[in-house]
């Protein structure tokens, strides 16, 4: 959890940097807490990864926590892909 949170801050400032783990913040859009998979999305949004919109897009409508869902649709929007 504290990885996810501090990798989603280096995303804010420098997405460049955390670029390449984006198929593993994909994968942590599943992960049983809450939290990871919100720093998930905060990730995904901030170097705007493209690939992840379909997957955000079900975490958006399904997510059992209302603020992944909402952090779904704010990735969704920096990503320009909100369906």
């Amino acid at each position: 959890m504290n990885t996810t949170a501090a990798l989603s801050r280096v995303a804010d400032t420098n997405p460049d940097a955390v670029q390449h783990l984006t198929d593993q913040y994909i994968a942590l859009l599943d992960h049983d807490h809450r939290l990871v998979r919100l720093n998930a999305c905060w990730m995904l949004g901030h170097v705007r990864a493209d690939p992840a919109a379909s997957r955000l897009d079900d975490v958006r409508i399904n997510d059992d926590d209302e603020r992944v869902r909402s952090r779904a649709a704010w990735t969704l929007t920096e990503i320009d892909q909100l369906y």
